[in-house]
């Protein structure tokens, strides 16, 4: 599965990237996710999940990247709801 991701910087573009099996079940749109970004790790959101993508060599979630379920004080945090995931494109 790969989870079409909208990067927390200054870009307005989506970038794909394959969700490995152990976070499958915690990955759905409307997800905070933090992936690679070149040599940093940067914040997202899941604005789709795509089972193929234009891209051949996608960089993965695995070993750096990681689903977001809670906040800084570690609450519990819910998918982007259906507004802001529109905000977010």
């Amino acid at each position: 599965m790969i989870a079409r991701v909208t990067l927390e910087i200054a870009l307005r573009k989506e970038f794909d990237y394959l969700i490995p099996g152990e976070l499958a079940r915690q990955v759905e749109v409307g997800t905070r996710v933090q992936v690679p970004f070149g040599p940093r790790q940067v914040f997202g959101c899941v604005t789709a999940l795509v089972e193929e993508s234009p891209v051949t060599n996608l960089p993965n979630f695995k070993g750096r990247g990681r689903a977001l379920t809670g906040d800084a004080k570690g609450s519990a945090v819910g998918p982007l709801d259906s507004r802001l995931l529109l905000l977010s494109r």
